[in-house]
């Protein structure tokens, strides 16, 4: 999707300020950051909100997550779920599990340096169980769009 804002502001608010997204990502309930790594990368804990009118329970994310620059126009905002000891499964929530591979791409526009194409790659295992494939390809399509519209919002306020 093509968004209003430089690649360079997205990737600040989404690494800098990430523990604030509860306050304008209504999928997210909580993020944490439990440690910092280095300047590039940090383990993040994530809880989200229930969804589909409470069809869909809590998941909750342990994940490494990186930023990597690609040439002149371009980051890497990579994740991947991981086993950390200091985070163990919670009884309220399903843990999620993010694949190697996920994250999002965050690209100038080529046409104006004010725009990006913010590009999400989703590999994960959700755990939705017993609930129907039709209804999970109705939500997932729907819970990206609604991603999209809370991060325009948001960095419309900034």
């Amino acid at each position: 999707v093509e968004l209003p804002f430089k690649y360079t502001s997205i990737l600040r608010e989404l690494w800098e300020n990430g523990e604030l997204q509860p306050q304008w990502n209504s999928q997210v309930e909580e993020v944490r950051v439990i440690k910092m790594l280095n300047k590039n990368t940090m383990i993040n804990y994530q809880i989200s909100a229930p969804a589909a009118g409470g069809l869909v329970t809590q998941r909750d994310f342990v994940a490494v997550i990186r930023i990597e620059k690609e040439g002149e126009d371009t980051y890497w905002f990579s994740f991947c779920s991981i086993d950390y000891s200091g985070m163990q499964k919670h009884s309220d929530y399903v843990r999620g599990i993010h694949m190697p591979g996920s994250g999002f791409k965050l690209q100038m526009a080529p046409d104006d340096p004010n725009k990006t194409i913010f590009t999400w790659i989703m590999f994960a295992d959700m755990k939705f169980g017993f609930i129907p494939k039709s209804i999970i390809n109705k939500l997932l399509p729907s819970q990206i769009k609604l991603y999209y519209e809370n991060l325009n919002l948001r960095m419309a306020s900034l």
